[in-house]
């Protein structure tokens, strides 16, 4: 089994400047990509099953996970909106094992606009 997971800092434009070609060769059976910021779902490669989670404010944060198998189950979130808003975690239940893709906020400022709020 390969799982890539990429950062990729803008889906669209990713996209649009042919970025997964390298992906693509490598025929990974996940691919988790985080900071997608977009609210449209492309195909990026196709063959693959797509788990959009984007983030509620536009070009912010987001999720994206696909896989060349169906997974059982797909839970968007942690359960929390204050956080889920953000679409930062997308599981996957495969069965045998889970695939947790997140994307982890910045902690320069020790993530005080997550922890202001309680």
């Amino acid at each position: 089994m390969q799982i890539v997971s990429w950062n990729v800092n803008g889906l669209n434009a990713c996209v649009k400047k042919k970025g997964f070609e390298t992906v693509e060769e490598m025929l990974p059976d996940v691919i988790c990509c985080q900071e997608i910021k977009a609210k449209t779902e492309p195909v990026v490669i196709d063959g693959y099953c797509y788990y959009y989670n984007p983030a509620r404010q536009e070009k912010y944060s987001g999720t994206l996970l696909m896989s060349i198998d169906e997974p059982l189950e797909i839970t968007k979130g942690i359960g929390n909106e204050d956080f889920d808003c953000e679409g930062r975690v997308i599981t996957a239940d495969m069965g045998d094992f889970y695939i947790v893709n997140t994307y982890v906020p910045n902690s320069q400022r020790n993530l005080e606009r997550h922890f202001s709020r309680y």
